[in-house]
């Protein structure tokens, strides 16, 4: 969790806490179990972009925090610290992987395409982010 001073649009000091599960669990289970409201609680799809708006590094328009401001568990501090590895953003990787698929364009063999590009996130460490769109990079491969 991090707290968080009031930005223009907002009225008061606030705290930001992220929820991690290696399993799925429900909004409505979660409000249930910890009594928070449902309409507090947001179901986060990226769990590089949470992390990241903790300390809004990719949001320079909002007040800066520092990583050292985030408390975080044991268990969970190197997987946080993960997503700070890199100086890219989730939209500047994207454009990255999309950018490689295209330059395959000249291959006919969709296996070696395939390859090619798994070697390619898996060497720059994109693969969060290539999990979580994985249909739409292979349907772009495939087009």
């Amino acid at each position: 969790f991090i707290k968080h001073e009031p930005e223009l649009d907002e009225g008061k000091v606030h705290v930001h806490v992220l929820l991690y599960f290696e399993n799925s669990s429900t909004i409505e289970r979660l409000s249930k179990n910890t009594g928070v409201p449902i309409q507090h609680i947001k179901y986060c799809k990226s769990f590089r972009q949470s992390c990241r708006y903790l300390t809004h590094i990719d949001w320079p328009e909002k007040i800066q925090y520092d990583i050292s401001d985030i408390v975080v568990s044991r268990g969970l501090q190197r997987r946080l610290l993960q997503q700070y590895d890199d100086i890219k953003t989730e939209e500047e990787i994207i454009n990255d992987i999309y950018n490689y698929i295209d330059s395959l364009k000249d291959l006919s063999d969709y296996r070696i395409k395939l390859k090619s590009l798994i070697v390619f996130v898996n060497s720059n460490c994109y693969d969060v982010i290539y999990k979580r769109y994985r249909t739409e990079f292979l349907n772009y491969l495939n087009i």
